[in-house]
């Protein structure tokens, strides 16, 4: 498992809460929705300096564009800077090190955050137009102990 992966198939949306009128109010969803990592340098919510860190939009990494509008994203959000390319490299150093030598911090750096949020507590002022999603939430995958240790 290489930590910033991006999956082979786009992503198809899970959950679809409607009416939020701000972000903090539907941010549990997207947490949930973009498995904990923002959704374009793939930084995992653990690696943040208080767990439950999440950011829309935040440059990172090295990155190459498959197609016209995946190149001028990364080049309007200048994802691919040299202090973003370390910072990258240093972090997969890290997980290699860790997954070799340090089981424990293996799991505590590539693992799910412990604070997932229970997505079936929440009522969007819309409704959710993709109930099903909350029961493949990874709190429900948590509670039915279906979820990996690490992701």
């Amino acid at each position: 498992m290489v930590p910033f992966d991006y999956p082979a198939e786009s992503h198809a949306r899970r959950h679809g809460p409607q009416g939020y009128a701000d972000y903090e109010s539907y941010r549990p969803w997207l947490r949930d929705e973009f498995t904990f990592r923002c959704v374009y340098c793939l930084q995992r919510e653990r690696w943040g300096q208080v767990s439950g860190t999440y950011h829309i939009d935040h440059p990172d990494g090295r990155l190459d564009g498959l197609t016209a509008a995946a190149q001028s994203l990364i080049a309007k959000l200048d994802l691919d800077s040299p202090q973003a390319r370390q910072w990258r490299l240093i972090w997969m150093r890290n997980a290699e090190l860790a997954r070799e030598f340090d089981p424990e911090q293996y799991e505590r750096l590539m693992g799910f955050p412990d604070d997932l949020p229970d997505l079936s507590r929440l009522r969007p002022p819309g409704g959710n137009i993709r109930p099903t999603g909350v029961e493949s939430s990874y709190f429900a995958r948590r509670r039915e102990k279906q979820l990996p240790s690490t992701y």
